[in-house]
This record gives C-alpha cells, sequence and structure tokens, in this order.
C-alpha cells in the first residue's frame, strides 16, 4: 500500500480523510465527536449526524464504557496519546473488538484540541486465538508482550527438553561403553574359562558358575539397556511433541502477526536480519515480497541519514524501546524517493537468559492524517495571511468570548491598542467601552445561529487615546468554522465610514439650507410672478385699446412701436407663466388635463405663431399621415413653444429650423432640429436642470432664465414620456420627445 500525493485545496480535506480504508474519529475537548469518516459511518452503519457530538459513545459496549472514558480523561489530563481496545457495535447490531490509537490534536494556537482516533476491527483475530478473554486489544504494545512471552516459552521449552535429551544421550552412550566393555570381559573370559576347561574339569566347573553369574549380570545389563531404551524413546516422544507445539506456537505467531492489520516485523541480530516480516510491512518497504534474505541496512539504504539505524542500534544496546510520532521517514518506492509519515514502536526481544536477541518493530502510517493536517494547518496559515495583507480591517475572533487571534494592523488601528493588548484576549476585555451598544448580542447571535450580520455605518463608541466618541463602520461578522462544518469563531470585516458619514451629514446640511433658499426663491417667484400679472394685464388691455384707436393712424413709427409693444408683452406674460409653472410644479398645484387631438394640427399652429414673431428663420415641418395622442394640449403647446423659441434664438439668422414627428409602436417621437451654435459635451446632462443656462460668448446677450427646459422637461414626464438632446458644439442641435398615443 502506498500512500497517494496530497490534495491541493482546503476543500479537499475530508476526501482525503474519506477515502482511508481505516475508521478515524476526530473528538475535541470534551470527548465529542466533531467528525468521522466514511469507513466510521459504513461500519456503524449510521449517519453523520447519528455519530456526532456525545451519540458516538452510545455505540461503546456497556461492559467497556467506564474503562473507554476514563482511558480519554486520563489521555487529555496528560495531552498525550493512547491505544484502547472496545467492542464497538456496527450496522448489524453485534459487538465488534476494535483496536484505537488516539494521538493529541492542537489548534492554530499550539493549545490542546481534543484527539484524532484510528480504529481496526480485529474481531477475527480476538475470536480466533482469545475466546476465552472477555476483552483483550489487539494494539502493538500487546503484539509484542504475546509475541516475546511466546518465543520466551518456547525457548524455555525447548532449552530444558535439549538439556533432557543430552542427559539421557549421554546416559546411552555410557551404558553403550560399558556393555562393550562388559562384552570384552565376557570374550575374555570365556576364551580364559574354555583354556582352563581344557586343563581342568575343577576349572571347567568354576568357569561354567562365573559364565552362569555372568549372564546373569548381563540380564540385569540387557534390563537395565531396555529400560535405557524405553526413556530415551519417552525423551524422544516428548521431544517431537515439544518441537510440533513449538511449531505449531510459532505458526500462530507467524499467522497473528502475519493476519493484523498494523505494519509489524522482527530483525535479529545486531545487525538486522529480518526474520519475520507480515505484508502490511512489506507493502510499505515497497521492495517486493522477496526480504527475508535481507538485513534491515541492505533492504533500506535510503534510511542511512534519517537516524533510524542509530535508533536500532540504540534500542538493541540498552534494552529500551524507542517510540516515535508523526515521524517522516524517506523511502524508496517505484524507484522514487518519497516522504511518508509513521508512528512506529522499536521493541527489544529477549532470551531466556534475559540477554536481547532481536527487535520487534510496530508501526502505523498516518501519511494521511498528517498531510491532512498539514493543509489544515496551511489554509489556516494562508487565512491569516489574507487577513494581515487585506485593505479593510480584517481579524478573527475565536470562541464564544470573541478572543482576539489573528487581526491586522488596520483593525489594530481602528481600536486604537497597541497589539499586544489586543492578542490573545477576549475582545471586550480589551474594549470594556464596546460593551452595552448591541455587539455582544450581535456577535452571540453570529457565533450559536451561524448566521451572518452585515450594517452599513454602524456607530459605536470607542476610546481613542483619552477620548471617547462616535466611530461609523460598515461591518460584516462572518460566522469561522472548522473542516467539520462547526462554528469556532467569527471573521470580522470593517470600513471606517466616519469621515464618510459625517460629510454626509454636512451635505445634508448643506443641502437642507440650499433647498431652503430653494423654497424661499420658489416663493419669492411665485408672489412676483402673481404681482407682475395683474399690472402686465392691464397694460396688454391698454395696447391693445389704443391700437384699435390708432388702426387708421398712417406714422409707421406708432404702428411698429405698438407691434413691438405686443411682442415684449407676450415674452414678458410667457416668462411669468412660465415661473408661476415652476411655483405650481414645485408645490404639486399644476395639473394635467388630457384630451384627444391631432398632434400635427398642434405642430403647424405653435410653428405659425412662432413664424408671425420672427422673419429672420424660416420654420418646416415634414408632414406624414395623421397622429392623435391623449395629452393636454396647452401644456404640449408649451413645450413645443419653448423649443421652437430656443431654436431661434441660438440660430444665426437667416438658417432653417425643421420638424419632423414619427409614430412608433404605442408613442409618437418629435424632433426638432436647428443649425445653430450647438451645446458642448459637458452641458448636455445639465441642459434640463432648473436654471441652468449654456455660459458663452454666444448666449451672453441672449435673455432667459434656464426655466423653459426644465418645464419641458417636467410637463413630458408626466405624460409619460422622455426628453432628450442630441447636439455637438458647431453642428447645431435637435431636441427630441416622445408622448404615448393613448
Amino acid at each position: 500500500m502506498h500512500s497517494n500525493k496530497p490534495l491541493s485545496s482546503e476543500d479537499q480535506v475530508k476526501a482525503i480523510a474519506d477515502t482511508a480504508p481505516i475508521m478515524l474519529l476526530m473528538l475535541d475537548k470534551d470527548n465529542n465527536a466533531v467528525y468521522v469518516n466514511a469507513s466510521w459511518l459504513y461500519f456503524t452503519g449510521r449517519t453523520i449526524e447519528q455519530e456526532t457530538g456525545e451519540q458516538w459513545l452510545k455505540g461503546i459496549h456497556q461492559a467497556d464504557l467506564d474503562f473507554c472514558l476514563q482511558t480519554f480523561k486520563k489521555a487529555a489530563f496528560q495531552q498525550s496519546s493512547f491505544k484502547i481496545s472496545f467492542r464497538l457495535k456496527n450496522g448489524d447490531h453485534n459487538y465488534h473488538w476494535v483496536v484505537c490509537n488516539g494521538a493529541s490534536r492542537l489548534n492554530a494556537t499550539g493549545e490542546f484540541d481534543g484527539f484524532v482516533c484510528w480504529c481496526l476491527d480485529i474481531d477475527d483475530v480476538m475470536v480466533a486465538n482469545h475466546q476465552e478473554n472477555e476483552r483483550q486489544a489487539l494494539v502493538s504494545s500487546q503484539n509484542e508482550d504475546i509475541l516475546s512471552k511466546e518465543l520466551l516459552s518456547a525457548n524455555e521449552e525447548l532449552l530444558t527438553t535439549n538439556e533432557e535429551l543430552a542427559s539421557t544421550n549421554k546416559a546411552l552412550q555410557l551404558t553403550q561403553v560399558k556393555l562393550a566393555n562388559l562384552n570384552d570381559e565376557l570374550e575374555e573370559k570365556v576364551r580364559l574359562r574354555t583354556t582352563a576347561l581344557e586343563e581342568s574339569e575343577h576349572e571347567q566347573q568354576t568357569l561354567n558358575e562365573e559364565l552362569v553369574a555372568t549372564n546373569e549380570e548381563l540380564a540385569a545389563t540387557n534390563e537395565e539397556l531396555a529400560t535405557t531404551n524405553e526413556e530415551l524413546l519417552s525423551s524422544q516422544r516428548r521431544l517431537e511433541k515439544l518441537l510440533e507445539e513449538l511449531k505449531e506456537s510459532e505458526h500462530r505467531t507467524r499467522s497473528l502477526i502475519e493476519s493484523a492489520p498494523l505494519p509489524i516485523a522482527v530483525y535479529k541480530g545486531r545487525e538486522m536480519k529480518i526474520v519475520l516480516a507480515n505484508q502490511s510491512i512489506i507493502d510499505i518497504w515497497g521492495k517486493g515480497n522477496d526480504v527475508f534474505s535481507h538485513t534491515y541496512h541492505s533492504l533500506l539504504p535510503e534510511l542511512g541519514n534519517q537516524a533510524i539505524y542509530d535508533q536500532l542500534d540504540e534500542v538493541y544496546t540498552t534494552g529500551k524501546a524507542f517510540h516515535a510520532r508523526n515521524q517522516r521517514v524517506d523511502i524508496v518506492v517505484d524507484n522514487v524517493l518519497q516522504p511518508f509519515y509513521f508512528n512506529y514502536s522499536f521493541v527489544p526481544i529477549f532470551d531466556t537468559k534475559g540477554e536481547i536477541y532481536g527487535i520487534m518493530n510496530t508501526g502505523a502510517e498516518v501519511t494521511d492524517i498528517v498531510r491532512a493536517k498539514q493543509l489544515v494547518e496551511q489554509s489556516e496559515k494562508n487565512l491569516h495571511n489574507i487577513i494581515l495583507q487585506a485593505p479593510v480591517a480584517m481579524c478573527i475572533l475565536m470562541g464564544p468570548k470573541h478572543t482576539v487571534m489573528v487581526a491586522n494592523d488596520m483593525m489594530i488601528e481602528f481600536w486604537g491598542k497597541e497589539r499586544a493588548a489586543i492578542l490573545d484576549k477576549p475582545l471586550f476585555e480589551v474594549l470594556p467601552e464596546a460593551r452595552e451598544q448591541g455587539l455582544e448580542q450581535i456577535m452571540a447571535d453570529v457565533f450559536h445561529r451561524g448566521e451572518t450580520f452585515e450594517a452599513v455605518e454602524m456607530p459605536v463608541s470607542l476610546y481613542r487615546g483619552s477620548q471617547n466618541g462616535v466611530i461609523y463602520q460598515n461591518v460584516v461578522y462572518e460566522p469561522y468554522r472548522d473542516n467539520t462544518g462547526k462554528v469556532i469563531g467569527i471573521i470580522a470585516i470593517t470600513t471606517d465610514a466616519t469621515e464618510q458619514v459625517l460629510a454626509r451629514q454636512k451635505l445634508e446640511q448643506s443641502l437642507d439650507e440650499v433647498q431652503k433658499l430653494q423654497r424661499q426663491k420658489d416663493d419669492f417667484i411665485g408672489i412676483a410672478s402673481h404681482e407682475l400679472k395683474t399690472p402686465l394685464t392691464s397694460l396688454s388691455a391698454l395696447i391693445q385699446v389704443l391700437t384699435v384707436k390708432l388702426r387708421d393712424t398712417t406714422d409707421p413709427f406708432v404702428n411698429g412701436a405698438l407691434a413691438k409693444a405686443n411682442i415684449q408683452i407676450r415674452k414678458m406674460t410667457n416668462l411669468i407663466n412660465g415661473f408661476l409653472n415652476i411655483s405650481r410644479l414645485e408645490s404639486g398645484k399644476i395639473h394635467i388635463e388630457k384630451q384627444h387631438f391631432r398632434l400635427n394640427q398642434l405642430l403647424h399652429e405653435m410653428a405659425e405663431e412662432i413664424q408671425i414673431t420672427t422673419h429672420s428663420h424660416s420654420i418646416h415641418i415634414h408632414d406624414h399621415e395623421p397622429v392623435d395622442v391623449f395629452a393636454d394640449k396647452d401644456k404640449v403647446g408649451s413645450v413645443l413653444t419653448n423649443l421652437l423659441s430656443n431654436a431661434v434664438k441660438y440660430s444665426p439668422k437667416g438658417k432653417s429650423i425643421s420638424v419632423n414627428y414619427v409614430k412608433k409602436d404605442d408613442y409618437v417621437e418629435v424632433s426638432i432640429h436647428d443649425e445653430g451654435m450647438g451645446i458642448t459635451e459637458q452641458d448636455l446632462d445639465k441642459l434640463f436642470d432648473r436654471y441652468y443656462r449654456v455660459e458663452s460668448s454666444y448666449t451672453k446677450n441672449i435673455s432667459g432664465f434656464g426655466i423653459g427646459l426644465y418645464l419641458s422637461a417636467e410637463i413630458i414626464k408626466q405624460h409619460g414620456g422622455r426628453i432628450w438632446v442630441q447636439s455637438k458644439s458647431g453642428e447645431g442641435s435637435t431636441f427630441y420627445f416622445t408622448l404615448p398615443l393613448n
């Protein structure tokens, strides 16, 4: 098994954990599950919601629960790793033995934050080898005890048997030598007695007696030899039985090691010859299955500069076990030196004399977990860098007390405090003046409900230096979540809008004053217009009477003077009516009285009326099919009068003015084009503003107050139409307006 390369996005950390073949569990300081991976959910047959918080403890066998809680409590107090075995209910509601390895988990500030645990189902191994035990966990340290005890017992039995066999063989050899000597003596005696028998019957009789005694002696020796042979056979049978038991013990030990889900190997002698290795560690080495002809050094030469050889030698020399956690080990796999991470142990193995003859190596690959942790740490570091370099004030507030974990310079400046007085302290402890302004409740809602809060120009009172002042801020409080989605803090983003608010308040105050002056001016214009209209009406009547009385005069001066007087009165009347209409418009008293009329007829009437008062310009109307509209005829007429009068005023003498109208869908578009001075681009946007006049050398001698176009635009808007102009300086202008047909 070889680890994949780490993924490059923080959003894929969970996917890495979910692909792990072992069960992963992440606990907080109170033993609440904050994350379980897909392997865990597959084993328990439950959902992520059913396993988070305290729910996961319900799956532990009641007899094992107190032991587990005590182990967790002790490890949390010591902030250390732990190994524990317990029974866990699977998806079929059966309890399986699992072995659980836990490593302490730290947050970004280095504080203890719970455990990361990885668990393996060892129920088959436990049932097959330890049916008489109710609970025994298959962990690395217990494998070490089992293997050491069985090897020690087997060695002691083998040594005892060998000693017995050697003693028996020695006795047999002595008996055989004694028998051989006895046979030699017997043969010598027979020879001597035979010779003597020939010499004397008496000697023959004596010889026969000695022969009988010798035969009895020989029979006793044969019985002793038979007994010795039986003992030897019994010793051989016991030796064969012990050898068989030893073979069975070795087979069980090898089967246990080979079937263990954790990597295990045994090295013999100081040269560390590999005598035992299961498939898990063979796969990690990545050198193929032919490993038993190698020493540890020859199989893994790439470890020469990684201190591992020194660790093995130290264990072999001192007899003290060595343990490493989350240790990086670079191994050549597929001809490429690749980094992996392991939790591993080197444990000495002793013979019956108490002397070290080898080392057992156990471990677990934690590459995915370490890389996932590194990705999370890098992601947090990147987030901190983003906050520190952000162009707006930003900070991260951790926990329900909103402890300041990181804040950039702009946020420190906004708070008006020293950085050392702010970091790693609760926000409202270092900014007590911010209390009781609603901020505490807002932040509590963001933290507990996980809802974003946004506010614009939110006022808050803060001390800056020795003065307490109101600061306006545009603020966003965003929930800060861990990789399980749990809210663990708040990301605060703030911009100081104080200058903007104060400037707007000052502007609003100025606008109020301007509007007050504008209302006063409008009131004055309304009053003045009403006061001027009465004498102007009387003057107009007197001139009309005078015109009638002098209609037969032959004095050309009188006729010209009366005609010019009528023209000036008409202009003055239009000007006063314009002021009155503006006054009515501002007070909301101007009324639009709509009626059906033919637009092209109104165009001709207004053009003829203007043409009467001017002979220096020609007005041309481009006739089309008649167009009927529903509008206020007088108001539309005043718009046409204003646009035609302007075309005459702002065009050189001798130029023509063209009027056109086009029917489009449900409205009609009217255009009035002149060949005058044109309008600059900077004046176009303001042309329809009240009292706005184009200032140039050409217009300084042209009378007007800048109310005609403003009034025309308001009339067209109240009809639901729109008005605009297209013009270039020196090329004339075209004014457009539209009216709905219905």
